[in-house]
């Protein structure tokens, strides 16, 4: 997997115009997409983003505010010249997914198509969630099997810095509803089992896009793109392809 230069973005998949960004949720990195390259294919340049404080950049902190980030990511996807460029984000990924996504509208006049998952716009306190408590019960509640790997202390504690750094990053950086209305095409994503954000708080991307909206349930919990990576997939293609509206469907 390429790295592009300004340190946040790795690059996959083909030497193509067509771009998808894609942005992961909070504790994560870009291992989490380390399967779409192949279950995507060839025929699109896969952007995968690689924030402060994880993987290979674990000796940094996430401490940027979110405009300089958002600013960053939307000068070095400008600079792929894109001709079609959506944006994937899921969770906190989402929110930054929105910010890129207006940062390419209001200083390039770049519309682009953002399919965001599992975040509502909504302003949310999420440190007094205090997940890494009990890293067991909160994956039972986020729908997903627990990671065998959190079991050894040295990876369950470098899991939980990079989490935690997240969740008050967030607290930080996300107080109010994102700037809009913006002329996207939105296609919101949200899993069937979510205690967290549900369709109707999904729904509320609406209010922010003058572009077409979709809105379409996935089976799973808060982390399903963690065992519904082909439904996705699925889901991204044609999107990715020609831009066509989904209609409100149940993936099976």
């Amino acid at each position: 997997m390429a790295q592009n230069p300004c340190r946040l973005i790795r690059f996959s998949g083909a030497d193509s115009r067509d771009v998808l960004a894609c942005i992961p949720h909070a504790g994560a990195g870009v291992s989490v997409f380390n399967d779409w390259s192949c279950l995507l294919g060839d025929w699109v340049k896969l952007a995968f983003v690689q924030l402060p404080g994880r993987e290979d950049r674990l000796q940094e902190s996430l401490t940027q505010p979110l405009e300089h980030i958002a600013w960053q990511l939307a000068e070095a996807l400008m600079a792929l010249a894109p001709r079609t460029l959506a944006i994937f984000g899921h969770s906190m990924g989402a929110s930054l997914a929105w910010a890129v996504a207006g940062m390419l509208w209001k200083r390039h006049g770049v519309c682009a198509t953002l399919i965001l998952s599992a975040q509502s716009p909504q302003p949310r306190r999420l440190g007094a969630l205090n997940p890494t408590a009990d890293l067991r019960g909160w994956f039972a509640r986020m729908g997903e099997p627990y990671p065998e790997a959190l079991d050894h202390p040295e990876v369950r504690a470098l899991f939980c810095l990079t989490f935690e750094h997240d969740l008050a990053w967030m607290d930080r950086e996300l107080p109010q509803t994102p700037d809009g209305p913006y002329p996207f095409d939105v296609h919101c994503l949200y899993g069937s089992d979510d205690g967290l954000v549900g369709r109707d708080a999904m729904a509320q991307w609406a209010t922010l896009t003058t572009g077409s909206f979709a809105l379409t349930e996935i089976h799973g919990g808060h982390l399903y793109p963690l065992s519904a990576q082909q439904h996705i997939i699925d889901y991204l293609k044609p999107i990715i392809a020609t831009r066509k509206r989904h209609a409100d469907t149940l993936c099976p």
